[in-house]
C-alpha cells in the first residue's frame, strides 16, 4: 500500500571464512526473514544460493543471466540475474515472468567480517533497503 515498514535480519557465519561463500544462520530477525541461508561455489564462475527453510535454490554463472528460482513455493516465472562486479561486489536482478521486481548490489567488507545487500524496487532508487550481514 506504499506505507513504510522496518525490517531487520542479523546474520551470522557458521560455516566458511572468507568472502560471501558459507553458510549464515539467523540470529536476529522480524518475521518474513529466513532462518539461515548458504552461499557456495560449485565450480569456477558460478554461485549457488540456498535457503533452507524456504527450501528455494538457485545456481549458475554471475554474468547477468536470468536464473531460474527453483522451490515448493516459488511463484512461476521467478529468476534471479547475478552479476560479479569484483571478487567483492554482485549485483543482482529479481524478475518474475521477466520483469524486474527487485534490483540490488550485495559487497563483502575489505577485512570480510560483513557483506551489506542494498536493494530497491524498480522506479523507487530513493527507498533503498540495505541489510547488513556480520559475522560473529
Amino acid at each position: 500500500d506504499g506505507s513504510i515498514f522496518n525490517e531487520e535480519a542479523v546474520y551470522t557465519r557458521v560455516a566458511g571464512t572468507t568472502g560471501l561463500v558459507g553458510k549464515w544462520r539467523s540470529i536476529k530477525a522480524t518475521e518474513g526473514a529466513p532462518e539461515s541461508f548458504v552461499v557456495s561455489a560449485p565450480a569456477a564462475g558460478s554461485l549457488h544460493w540456498e535457503i533452507p527453510q524456504w527450501k528455494e535454490s538457485t545456481e549458475g554463472k554471475m554474468d547477468g543471466t536470468d536464473l531460474p528460482i527453483k522451490g515448493p513455493d516459488v511463484p512461476p516465472g521467478m529468476t534471479f540475474g547475478g552479476k560479479l562486479e569484483s571478487p567483492s561486489r554482485l549485483s543482482y536482478v529479481l524478475k518474475r515472468d521477466g520483469k524486474p521486481i527487485q534490483f540490488g548490489v550485495q559487497t563483502m567488507s575489505a577485512d570480510g567480517t560483513s557483506f551489506t545487500d542494498v536493494s530497491y524496487s524498480p522506479g523507487k532508487q530513493d527507498e533503498k533497503s540495505t541489510a547488513v550481514y556480520m559475522k560473529q
